[in-house]
């Protein structure tokens, strides 16, 4: 899910080192909560879109329908006069950088385009017990260590990777029966891997002050903002076992977005993914202005700042009071995900700031803390046989 906030900014040359922290993300607190706050139920109908196969649903405004079309015709239409660099044929994992390449990317990871409304008109399908792969690994959802400050709008989020994930937890099949709007019948969508690819639009994708260019609504720039958060939310469909659904990282203390699940740690999530994009469409856009490509090349450098390098972790010990904060811990965070009320979650999450700091602080007096390079995940997602 993402969640953005735009700040006032000055612009950056292309290649500067300096991290431009314009646009603020608060994206995802974390996947479960973000199904439980915004996984929706709505009508969909039959759309092509240029050659990928997405479905918009029925009850997306039609301004916003025609601009997502026109968003996809865009990148149908985009010409790549120059060849992607080799990091980004690595982190997509392509040969060439194409239009069509990149159409093909975006077919395998979404499938379904909804509106946001209320998660409790989702109609959610139970098929019962069934055997997930890695069934015993499942992502880590990071809580902060710091108390997190500010406010956002959501812009886009992954909700089938999302609902995939609350299945896996109770290894139950789960599914959502979608009415497609023509004669009441309805489609049973079953979630059978992340790759099922439900997205959903927020209030922010819209939002004329989050546009590139403010001005004109119909600016190919725009299209492209747009696009590169789509493929954002695509590397999400991606990953399995610990990995699933590239899950979203707190930023750690010290930065812009410190306490906030608005990071990534590793080198080729979500952030790397839209950065990447990002680069590429400056690159080649001919038809986008110099303040319109200003105003992406802050876009691109707000989420390279996300991506964090190295992470702090504490080495292999036999410590018995690491190794009871540790057990802990754990069973706190087993707790947060199975609490309902907001009052309850909140103390929970108090109680794991509480002993993260203490077993932290610990580490770090008995000399155990030590610094990880951040992976370079395998993005193949997991599927249910």
């Amino acid at each position: 899910m993402i969640l953005l906030k735009k700040l006032d900014c000055k612009s950056y040359s292309f290649e500067d080192e300096k991290r431009a922290l314009c646009y603020k993300d608060l994206h995802g607190e974390n996947m479960l909560k973000t199904v439980l706050i915004s996984i929706l139920f709505t009508t969909l109908m039959n759309t092509s879109l240029a050659d990928v196969n997405i479905k918009l649903s029925s009850k997306i405004k039609k301004s916003q329908k025609k601009a997502i079309k026109s968003d996809l015709s865009v990148l149908e239409k985009f010409s790549f006069s120059k060849e992607g660099s080799d990091d980004f044929l690595k982190v997509f994992d392509l040969k060439s950088l194409t239009s069509s390449a990149l159409e093909e990317w975006l077919d395998q990871r979404v499938s379904w385009v909804i509106p946001q409304t209320d998660f409790k008109k989702l109609k959610l399908i139970d098929a019962g017990f069934v055997v997930y792969p890695n069934k015993n690994e499942l992502p880590e959802i990071e809580t902060p260590t710091v108390k997190p400050t500010g406010k956002g709008v959501v812009v886009m989020s992954n909700i089938g990777t999302a609902i995939y994930y609350i299945g896996k937890q109770s290894s139950k099949r789960m599914g959502v029966k979608i009415s497609r709007g023509l004669f009441k019948s309805k489609e049973e969508v079953m979630l059978d891997s992340p790759r099922t690819g439900v997205i959903q639009i927020g209030e922010g994708l819209f939002m004329r002050r989050m546009q590139v260019n403010r001005q004109k609504d119909n600016s190919v720039a725009n299209s492209l903002g747009r696009l590169q958060t789509f493929f954002h939310e695509a590397r999400h469909s991606d990953g399995h076992g610990k990995n699933l659904g590239f899950f979203h990282a707190v930023c750690p203390k010290g930065h812009d977005y410190a306490g906030l699940n608005a990071c990534d740690r590793n080198i080729n999530g979500p952030y790397t993914v839209g950065a990447s994009l990002m680069k590429e469409f400056i690159r080649n856009c001919d038809d986008c202005t110099t303040t319109e490509k200003e105003t992406m090349k802050i876009i691109w450098l707000d989420s390279l700042n996300r991506v964090i390098k190295e992470t702090e972790v504490i080495a292999e010990n036999d410590n018995p009071e690491i190794k009871l904060l540790e057990l802990e811990i754990s069973l706190k965070g087993t707790l947060l995900a199975l609490t309902s009320s907001a009052e309850e979650r909140q103390n929970v999450e108090k109680e794991l700031l509480e002993l993260k700091k203490k077993l932290k602080d610990l580490a770090k007096l008995e000399g155990l803390i030590e610094l990880v390079q951040s992976p370079f995940i395998d993005s193949a997602p997991e599927k249910i046989q």
